[in-house]
């Protein structure tokens, strides 16, 4: 199947699903008219000169899966990546961002202490890491890339900040389930909590309910 000679490689699944149960190895590929011959299914097999036309005839093609490598770009690690779908990772994404007015509201409510917990609802490519990147910049705890994943920092008042990028993956062996735990975890009690929907659709926005009805919490929605 391997062989460096395409001519010498087999010409059918049948053929090599015939060696792959031979009790004793592999014989060399049979045609495909052997093989049926040997099935004793009475059909008489190419002649030779009509074999090697039908193997001409054979067309073979690099074995790709197109779908794959768009996968492979949404991935920050990848040698496919796309840098400019990973929020501010390059250049060009930092001086063509734009800032919004939920930004200035989420930046105001964390200097100043507003809010405990902010969680970002949305769907891919809606903007939320470019938004997180940016605003830790902003806060003061420095320029990071969505590969960190985890950021984390003090500001010059003593304001702590954690932010996770992106809450659906996992990250360094934890699942996106722990990560969350973790963050959430502190906040279960917690009454000042503010989940902002960034474009979001309803089930997106539903998918929290459940969360927020478990809390003690008067959370405030903003949008």
């Amino acid at each position: 199947a391997t062989h460096p000679d395409p001519m010498e490689r087999y010409d059918s699944v049948a053929n090599a699903l015939r060696d792959l149960d031979r009790p004793h190895g592999p014989k060399p590929p049979a045609s495909d008219a052997e093989s049926v011959e040997e099935a004793g299914e009475g059909v008489p097999s190419d002649s030779e000169g009509d074999a090697a036309k039908r193997i001409e005839r054979t067309e073979r093609s690099r074995n790709e899966v197109a779908w794959l490598r768009s996968l492979l770009q949404s991935y920050p690690g990848s040698s496919w990546g796309n840098r400019e779908t990973r929020g501010l990772d390059t250049d060009f994404a930092a001086q063509t961002y734009v800032e919004t007015n939920i930004e200035e509201t989420l930046y105001g409510d964390v200097v100043n202490r507003t809010v405990r917990l902010v969680v970002l609802c949305g769907n891919a490519g809606d903007g939320k890491t470019a938004l997180l990147q940016h605003l830790a910049r902003r806060i003061g705890i420095g320029t990071h890339t969505s590969e960190e994943r985890i950021i984390e920092g003090r500001t010059d008042d003593g304001l702590t900040v954690r932010m996770n990028l992106d809450g659906s993956a996992s990250w360094r062996g934890r699942s996106a389930d722990d990560l969350l735990d973790e963050f959430l975890e502190p906040f279960q009690n917690a009454r000042r909590v503010l989940i902002s929907f960034i474009c979001s659709q309803s089930t997106t926005a539903a998918s929290w309910n459940g969360w927020k009805e478990s809390c003690s919490a008067t959370a405030g929605t903003r949008s």
